[in-house]
């Protein structure tokens, strides 16, 4: 089962100041499983169907939004997040260093003969991870970048790529706090 549901983050910014929008689309939460059965029950969101999902996950690339979730395969929700209300990606943000914070597990490779140096990737970039040098080549800061993908380019100069040495996460919620415990 998968439902949709608002944006909390935004949600709770309008609640404050209703002149407090990014204007990036609110619908865009996603839960599965139970998770999405407990918001449908309780009516903070609605059912959708797979083609559903990826309609929301292909507006809120466009709209420029990271995907968010739990560091695990098992997931039982996805956020879409804007940098100016998610909490999540705001505490991130707010050090100097966020890529070794939050990251994917991938990383932004330049194929510097595709591309026109125009800069939309570093407008688009949520992280300012990236620049131009001098010599109009891009370049990444990966203490910043958390390799969401959101720098995508219309020339297919960019294309995510694994990091090397980042571990697969965990399976499910036991194998995470397994994985968190050993490492103290």
């Amino acid at each position: 089962m998968k439902a949709v549901s608002t944006c909390f983050c935004r949600h709770e910014a309008k609640l404050i100041d209703e002149k407090d929008d990014c204007g990036k689309p609110d619908e865009v939460c996603m839960q599965f499983g139970k998770g999405a059965q407990f918001v449908i029950d309780r009516q903070m969101g609605r059912e959708i169907s797979k083609e559903d999902a990826l309609e929301i996950l292909r507006k809120s690339e466009e709209a420029g939004l990271v995907y968010a979730t739990v560091n695990r395969q098992e997931i039982e929700f996805l956020c879409n997040c804007c940098g100016c209300h998610c909490m999540i990606f705001k505490t991130a943000l707010a050090y100097p260093k966020p890529g070794l914070m939050c990251n994917s597990g991938f990383k932004p490779e330049c194929e510097y003969d595709a591309c026109a140096s125009l800069g939309t990737c570093i407008a688009r970039c949520p992280t300012n991870a990236l620049t131009m040098s001098n010599e109009k080549r891009l370049q990444v800061n990966f203490d910043r970048c958390i390799g969401c993908g959101i720098c995508g380019c219309a020339f297919d100069a960019l294309m995510l790529v694994e990091r090397a040495g980042i571990l697969p996460p965990p399976l499910d919620q036991k194998a995470l706090l397994e994985a968190v415990m050993a490492s103290r």
